[in-house]
Order: C-alpha cells, then sequence, then structure tokens
C-alpha cells in the first residue's frame, strides 16, 4: 500500500501522482467512476468491454427460437404473468 498526502484546490481537483495514475488509468485522458462510501472516496477505472465476449456464453437449452412469444412462456414457465 502507498500512501501519499495531497491537497484538494478550490475547484475540487487533486493531483494523483504519475506512477498511480499510469499504473491505473493509463496515459491521456480518461473517464473514472468515483464511489463515495461513508467518508471515503473510492476512484476505479472504467474500462470498456466487448460484449461479443458474452455471446454464446448461455445456453438456453434450444437449438433456434422460431416462435419469440412461445419461448419466453416456456422460459419464464409462465411466473410472470402474460408474456406479450
Amino acid at each position: 500500500m502507498d500512501i501519499v498526502i495531497a491537497k484538494i484546490d478550490k475547484f475540487g481537483r487533486i493531483i494523483i501522482p504519475a506512477k498511480w495514475r499510469k499504473e491505473l488509468f493509463g496515459k491521456g485522458e480518461t473517464t473514472i467512476l468515483l464511489i463515495k462510501k461513508d467518508h471515503t472516496i473510492e476512484l476505479r477505472p472504467i474500462t470498456a468491454k466487448s460484449l461479443e465476449e458474452f455471446f454464446d456464453s448461455i445456453d438456453l437449452g434450444v437449438d433456434e427460437i422460431r416462435d419469440w412469444n412461445e419461448f419466453e412462456r416456456k422460459f419464464y414457465g409462465g411466473k410472470y404473468g402474460k408474456v406479450s
């Protein structure tokens, strides 16, 4: 664990050590996630995910879906009422 004492300026800006920035967020500008927990703030990098990695990752137990409404009725087993 590394610890640094930093100041927050009147605009809310904090200087993050360059080594940490490059390690965690890469070079250049990036979008981050700020999370407030009790009396702390976490900064997390937001990384883009390719949705292609999730394709064909779930086996629904069917070879093909010809009638979507029929599939939903069987899949949900009628527990969500009428599927339109």
